[in-house]
């Protein structure tokens, strides 16, 4: 996927919680929306756990650990790992 598309799925992801989520949803994504926007280190993790607790509670699948564990794969020595989610969150910059 291009760097054109992956900012398109991004944006249409960011429109859809502003219409679809939940009061904390739309916080979170609208704090994401504008630090990525401004700059800012952009923390996205608290918006992912909220979805997934809002998914699991319409799932009846109760709730899960909090903790979340990214896979990265890179191509290069160093670059791919399983990185946990660490005290400040996913950011992006």
């Amino acid at each position: 996927m291009g760097a054109a598309a992956a900012a398109a799925r991004g944006e249409r992801a960011v429109a859809d919680i502003q219409l679809l989520g939940s009061h904390e949803q739309i916080v979170l994504v609208q704090q994401f929306a504008t630090d990525l926007g401004e700059g800012r280190t952009a923390e996205l993790n608290p918006l992912l756990n909220s979805l997934r607790d809002s998914l699991r509670d319409e799932l009846d699948a109760g709730r899960t650990m909090r903790r979340l564990v990214w896979l990265r794969i890179g191509r290069g020595p160093g670059e791919g790992r399983a990185q946990p989610e660490s005290t400040e969150g996913t950011r992006l910059t």
